[in-house]
C-alpha cells in the first residue's frame, strides 16, 4: 500500500521502490501475538478465545551507507515488490 501511495502521489517508480525498501527494512516492525482478552463477570475463571494483536518489536537503524546503497541500487535495478523487503546491501 505504501508503494502504491507513493506512485499515486507522483513519486517515480524507482524512488517509490527505494522508499518502500527503507520502510520495509528499517521502519518499525510488528508481529502478531495471541492474547486472551478478559471477558465475563469479575472472578470468572477460564479464558475466552485468543485474538491476534500486533506488538512492536523494534526497528533497525538506517545508516548513511545503507541509504547510499539503496539510492544507487534502485536507480539501476527494478526488483519485483515481493523481493524488496529482503534486500540488503552487500557486506
Amino acid at each position: 500500500m505504501f508503494y502504491e501511495a507513493c506512485l499515486a502521489g507522483g513519486v517515480s517508480r524507482s524512488k517509490a521502490k527505494m522508499l518502500y525498501w527503507a520502510v520495509a527494512n528499517h521502519g518499525p516492525q510488528w508481529r502478531l501475538v495471541e492474547e486472551y482478552p478478559k471477558m465475563g463477570a469479575p472472578g470468572e475463571t477460564g479464558r475466552s478465545q485468543p485474538i491476534l494483536v500486533p506488538r512492536a518489536i523494534g526497528s533497525k537503524f538506517l545508516t548513511q551507507a545503507d541509504a547510499t546503497w539503496a539510492i544507487e541500487f534502485f536507480a539501476n535495478y527494478d526488483p519485483p515488490l515481493d523481493q524488496i523487503p529482503g534486500l540488503a546491501p552487500p557486506n
